[in-house]
């Protein structure tokens, strides 16, 4: 924390910092975190909890990965496309009859947890699971509505908001629309993290996250001094072994950069641009 510079605020704030982690630690179940509300400890298997608990760095890589598979298992309804907010208290599974196509509000999914559990899953190396659920949540594909009583068989693609104060379902592209944090969190998935570009002052940064399938990306960047056009080739995905290092570098016309940023300057306008593996 360098911004902090009395020492004696450093050392509450680190203290404190540790404190809350204490906390968090002490509500671990042994596949998840608990829910701490005000007056009780809900142990039931929490979507949101999980994935702030991974996002903030409180859990610890082994923990972090249970909790996001406990999700994986439980909460995820593979055949409707449906990530459950949370668990039944009592089964620890999600909550839907799939069969005759019926489900309750608390099978529709929280759109904004769903995001910040791909977001979890991105940061812990799981891109591509991340990608899956991410199509499995695409407003422009999901475009039509669908009621709280029934799923069409092709459906899957309905939330409940936590934060709307009511049980009504949306289909996702119509949410996105009335909820603008959910359309800030898909933002964040795909253009910050699955394509992993970033703008920082006079820099563009890129760690891109792509899943296999896809092979080359193109985007447009508006800046105040013109258009940049920048391609992700990501066609060595196949040769990339798994754990080994995913790094990338910078081909600006026919010059190989072994940066991790694209400095926005006049003279870049009109280049071929492209982020490739190093």
């Amino acid at each position: 924390m360098p911004f902090i510079k009395c020492p004696d605020d450093r050392s509450l704030v680190l203290k404190l910092r540790e404190d809350l982690r204490q906390t968090v630690d002490n509500l671990w179940t042994g596949e998840w975190y608990a829910k701490n509300n005000a007056d009780c400890v809900d142990a039931a298997l929490d979507l949101k909890v999980q994935a702030w608990a991974v996002l903030s760095g409180i859990a610890d890589s082994k923990k972090a990965q249970l909790a996001l598979k406990s999700v994986a298992e439980r909460l995820i309804d593979y055949d409707n496309g449906i990530i459950k907010p949370h668990s039944n208290k009592t089964t620890g599974n999600v909550n839907t009859q799939s069969s005759n196509k019926k489900i309750n509000h608390e099978a529709i999914q929280d759109l904004n947890a769903s995001l910040l559990y791909i977001l979890a899953l991105i940061q812990e190396g799981a891109s591509e699971f991340a990608y899956r659920l991410l199509e499995m949540l695409n407003p422009f594909y999901c475009s039509h509505a669908i009621s709280a009583e029934k799923i069409s068989d092709d459906s899957g693609c309905f939330f409940y908001s936590s934060d709307s104060g009511n049980d009504s379902a949306y289909d996702i592209a119509d949410s996105v629309q009335k909820n603008p944090a959910a359309a800030g969190w898909y933002y964040k998935c795909i253009v910050e993290n699955i394509l992993g570009l970033s703008v920082q002052k006079d820099k563009i940064y890129f760690a891109p996250a792509l899943p296999v399938k896809i092979k080359k990306v193109k985007i447009k960047f508006k800046t105040q001094i013109g258009v940049i056009d920048v391609e992700i080739d990501n066609t060595d995905s196949n040769n990339i072994a798994p754990g080994s290092n995913n790094r990338w570098c910078v081909q600006i016309d026919k010059t190989k950069y072994s940066v991790s940023y694209i400095l926005i300057t006049r003279s870049i306008i009109g280049k071929k641009v492209v982020i490739k593996r190093n």
